[in-house]
Parts: structure tokens; sequence; C-alpha cells
């Protein structure tokens, strides 16, 4: 691939398009110095278009190079404001680094901007009930659910998009076997939803298992039954 795209190069120079696949070609196969360039030339040559941004964002990220990074998701954000990737993946970072307070005013503050409408601003009320977690903040669930409630309360059509990102969202956890997390979701689309045999049955399956999970870890701090009951309790989870 690098090769063909060397010879397009050759041939259209001044084509942006190209020089950005030749910095995917160049990354795949560790030629990464060669990439940033391929990258830095697509941008010069079109500094409109977020995806050049992002790739190379994405490559300074793989170099552990997080304020490169940052810097060029941010670049890309303000190309296109309205696209919810850009700012998942500067939150994400600012994640990996343990910011969790520029994650959440990152994302808090996109969430607010009018363009933001529709079920795209349930991604974003997601990642803020994700970030919370990570946080382990009580105060932030608060804030993020009541984003959920709030939106949810605009009709018919927002409560069912706000149902449909959550109650996958604690699928996703519950089979990560993250049940606290995933229970307290449940607990907000319950009160969104009390009547939604999906919801119910969800939210009883992660109460099951979170507290067989929690009967486990109390077994385990008794060495002498722990080994007798283990095989009981696992046969039980499963």
């Amino acid at each position: 691939g690098h090769a063909l795209y060397q010879q397009l190069r050759e041939y259209f120079p001044q084509d942006d398009v190209i020089h950005n696949y030749n910095g995917i070609a160049l990354d795949a196969i560790g030629e990464y110095t060669s990439a940033i360039q391929s990258f830095e030339r697509a941008i010069a040559l079109n500094d409109e278009e977020p995806v050049y941004y992002m790739n190379l964002a994405m490559l300074y990220e793989d170099l552990e190079d997080m304020q490169k990074a940052i810097r060029l998701y941010k670049q890309a954000i303000l190309v296109a404001p309205k696209d919810f990737q850009y700012v998942n993946r500067l939150a994400n970072v600012y994640m990996r680094l343990d910011d969790y307070d520029n994650a959440w005013q990152l994302v808090e503050k996109a969430l607010n901007k009018p363009y933001i409408e529709g079920k795209g601003k349930m991604l974003y009320i997601k990642k803020l009930v994700e970030i919370a977690i990570l946080m382990s903040s009580s105060f932030e669930m608060q804030i993020a659910f009541k984003y959920v409630e709030k939106f949810a309360a605009q009709g018919d059509e927002q409560r069912n998009d706000a149902l449909e990102v959550l109650y996958n969202f604690s699928l996703e956890l519950a089979r990560e076997s993250y049940y606290k997390p995933a229970l307290t979701i449940m607990r907000t689309l319950k009160q969104i939803a009390p009547h939604d045999d999906d919801v119910n049955e969800l939210y009883d399956n992660i109460e099951r298992k979170l507290k067989i999970e929690e009967e486990i870890e109390l077994l385990a701090k008794d060495e002498e039954i722990f080994g007798p009951l283990r095989y009981r309790a696992y046969l039980y989870y499963y």
C-alpha cells in the first residue's frame, strides 16, 4: 500500500487525500517519522479536514506523546464541533492521564452547545455517565443522571433514545463484570421506564450477579470455608 501511495504522491503531490492515506500506510508498517510527515503534509494542504488531525493524534497516542495528541484533537474539534467522535477521543486521552476533571468539563461543555440535538445528545450524556463512574463521584453521577432524566422527559422519542443508549451501556458493563456501575445506571432507567420488561429483567440479573459477587468476596476472606464453597458458588453463578 505504501509503495502505491508513493507513486500516486509523485503524480499528485498536492493531493491531501493521498498524503493522508500514505500516512496511514506508513503508520501500519511502523514508519512513524515518515507517517507524521505525511499527515502533516495532508493538514498543510487541507486544514479543514478533521480526520487528518485525528489520524495524527492517534499516532501520537501510540507514541505516548499525549500533549501533542491533545492539541490535535482540540484542533479537530474546532474544525468539526458537531462531531462527537473528536470530543470522545480527547476525553479518552484525558481519562488515560487520570485527568477526569478536564474530561468532564470537555464533554459537559460540548453537551450544552445549542447545535447538539436529538439522539446525538445521548452520546455526550453517556460519556458523562462513564466519566462519573471512573471518577467514583456521586456528585458528578447525580449531575449526569439529571441530564438523562431531563433528556428523557422531552418526549417518547427522547425517552426511547435514553433507554436504548444506557441499556446497552449497562449491558456492556455487566458483560465485563462491572456490576455496581451497571446497576447504578439501571436504577435510573427503572425510574424512567418502571414498567419496561427488558429494563426490569436486566436490572434483576445484574442485581443477582452483584449479590453473588459480594458473597464470593465475603467467603474469600475466610480461607477455611472458601475452598469447599467456591465450586458451589461458581456453579450457582454460571
